[in-house]
């Protein structure tokens, strides 16, 4: 993603079509003109790359995508209704042993007996969270039981917390 002194409301309207995500900008945000060059494996690094000079909030869906994106000024106001779902971005974006859904749900498309690829296993947080687990090379989850074991339990954590996603949606209607 490259843009040169482009509106902030058009470079997101750009990552939208092409990720689905959607953003919600505070105030007139959108008119912040910027500059970037940005690339990334996912579309969270490449938006939170994008984003790095200002307040975010991830929301993420049950598939472990990014849902949308709330953008704000670092330290300005907050918006009453990013208030209002902060506590729930906060567990959401909590990490489970130093590792976020998403990346939880990275883990689940890794078959049992199939190496993991070693772009995934440099994240920092996914190597630590399996190294936590016992899989302390990117071919030890060739070992069918062991990634059985390792799959199951990033599975129950990915669903508890789109559990507590849904509880805490249901709560605010």
């Amino acid at each position: 993603m490259e843009a040169v002194s482009a509106p902030l409301q058009e470079v997101l309207q750009s990552v939208e079509e092409k990720s689905g995500t959607q953003f919600k900008v505070h105030g007139n945000l959108g008119e912040d003109r910027i500059s970037v060059n940005v690339s990334g494996k996912d579309w969270f690094a490449v938006i939170s790359g994008l984003l790095k000079s200002y307040g975010t909030l991830f929301i993420w869906e049950e598939n472990g995508e990014i849902a949308s994106v709330w953008v704000m000024r670092e330290g300005s106001e907050e918006p009453r209704e990013y208030k209002e779902i902060k506590e729930l971005g906060k567990k959401l974006n909590a990490t489970h042993d130093g590792i976020k859904p998403y990346q939880l749900r990275q883990l689940l498309h890794i078959p049992a007996g199939y190496r993991i690829p070693v772009e995934l296993f440099s994240n920092p947080q996914i190597q630590k969270y399996l190294k936590a687990n016992g899989v302390n090379r990117p071919e030890d989850w060739q070992n069918r039981h062991l990634a059985g074991i390792v799959r199951r339990k990033a599975e129950r954590e990915f669903n508890t917390t789109m559990l507590q996603y849904k509880l805490g949606k249901e709560v605010k209607k």
